[in-house]
């Protein structure tokens, strides 16, 4: 049967299921490699069972859906949609065969047609499954390749047409001939002249209040490869790191607030980046230690790459200012602690929430405290596969106290409003109040709507 990804990152892609099984996950030992935090290491696998085919949960976290409804394992038929984290598969249908066997026999005195020679080059199922060409566009390049094979073969006919088809075909042919050596002319005359340096955007080019950043870190030797990535454009911030030993990765997106996007600008500027040189290079052998920043603010440009080598003082606070925001905003520094540290790290956290939880009833504030340690846990584990089984655990301790949180809040909130309808000032004021206490987070909306009409109340109280 085959498949064609509808939706995600790898929309477009089309692969077949035969004898063997076809994996599906973040691990990079699956048949189809999915970059999406939502989908575990070995998430899922489309196999072929009794002439059937059917897809399988491999015990995911976040389970598997055929048609929008959850599934462990189930039969598969033509135009069902399998949904896998944020990725959605379509089963196109049986594969179909180009002729039988008897057609074959009888067109074996024909030329061989683009579709047949297509068909006849086309890998098997054991090749390595790759996204498939557009059918229209491989038969145009095997026609453009074979127009001069094809215009020595052809017989010469009589009638006047067909000989200047023939004649057309020669011309093409000698025309593709010329273009393909101007071509490579073209291209030994780029590589043949010496590189020129690319120059920053003129200031003018930018607004006065457009802030734009751009820090990457890549430390790569004989035993791993290390990149850290962080974008922030139009208010929002994008984080990439990637630890080949450790076979972890982190991706993280969040929208900023203007304020704090602002303090840090205004800490680069105090740096002076933009008096720095745009290259600050070393030589060392067998290793490769970068820093590169690039800022746009206050209309000015300017990109400053080192490369194994110390960089001045003032870069280094730049780094440093940089990479100590992205911390306090997404709490990526667990990348830097090995696997054994994080699971100790997660376990702790883990065990802190869950005896926050047993003691909800002593403390107004400790089941908010419990979903917060829970969370820690969680994203101390997120980089790492297999995950261990605290991150299971977690996970459902966090669900458990924050569905827990939400109803008491909602009875405080349903007897506030009761209290507010029978002008009852004092009971309104206490449940609002309880509400501040069981839920601290200033940022919160129900926090923020449970203050706001506390002021309304104390007015009434005063009043008497």
């Amino acid at each position: 049967m085959k498949f064609l990804v509808t939706s995600g990152r790898k929309k477009g892609f089309t692969f077949k299921v035969t004898a063997a099984a076809v994996r599906i996950g973040r691990s990079k030992d699956n048949e189809i490699v999915l970059d999406d935090e939502s989908i575990s290491g070995h998430h899922a696998k489309i196999f072929a069972e009794g002439g059937q085919v059917l897809v399988e949960d491999c015990d995911s976290i976040n389970g598997i859906e055929v048609n929008g409804k959850v599934v462990k394992k189930s039969l598969l038929q033509k135009s069902d949609v399998i949904t896998i984290g944020l990725t959605q598969i379509t089963a196109v249908g049986p594969d179909e065969s180009a002729a039988d066997e008897d057609q074959s026999a009888s067109l074996a005195d024909k030329p061989a047609s683009d579709e047949d020679r297509s068909a006849a080059e086309s890998p098997g199922d054991d090749a390595p499954k790759m996204p498939e060409a557009d059918p229209e566009d491989a038969a145009d390049v095997i026609e453009d390749e074979e127009l001069p094979e094809k215009a020595e073969k052809k017989p010469a006919v009589p009638q006047g047409g067909f000989r200047k088809r023939a004649v057309l075909q020669k011309i093409v042919a000698a025309v593709l001939v010329v273009a393909v050596i101007a071509l490579a002319w073209f291209v030994l005359k780029r590589k043949t002249r010496a590189p020129r340096e690319i120059a920053a955007p003129p200031a003018s080019k930018f607004a006065e209040g457009i802030f734009r950043l751009r820090y990457e870190k890549v430390k790569a030797s004989a035993e791993n490869i290390f990149r850290y990535e962080m974008k922030i454009e139009n208010d929002l911030l994008a984080v990439t790191i990637d630890d080949l030993k450790q076979e972890r990765k982190v991706r993280r997106d969040k929208a900023l607030d203007p304020a704090r996007i602002a303090e840090l600008r205004d800490a680069i500027l105090d740096q002076q980046i933009f008096t720095l040189p745009s290259k600050i290079e070393g030589k060392s052998q067998n290793v490769w230690d970068s820093l590169t920043v690039s800022v746009v603010a206050r209309g000015q440009a300017h990109t400053v790459h080192a490369l194994n080598r110390i960089p001045p003082d003032n870069f280094k606070k730049v780094c440093k200012e940089i990479e100590d925001f992205v911390d306090a905003e997404t709490g990526t520094a667990s990348v830097s602690l090995s696997p054994d540290e994080l699971k100790k790290r997660a376990q702790d956290a883990f065990q802190r929430g869950r005896e926050l939880y047993d003691k909800r009833t002593v403390n107004a504030e400790n089941l908010f405290n419990s979903i917060k340690a829970y969370s820690e846990a969680i994203w101390l584990l997120d980089s790492l596969e297999p995950k261990p089984s605290t991150y299971k655990d977690a996970l459902q301790g966090k669900a458990t106290a924050a569905e827990e949180l939400d109803q008491q809040l909602e009875d405080h909130k349903f007897r506030a409003t009761r209290a507010k309808q029978l002008k009852e000032w004092k009971k309104e004021y206490d449940e609002l109040y309880m509400i501040l206490q069981k839920l601290p987070d200033k940022d919160d909306k129900r926090h923020k709507d449970a203050r706001i009409r506390l002021l309304e109340v104390e007015k009434h109280l005063q009043s008497k």
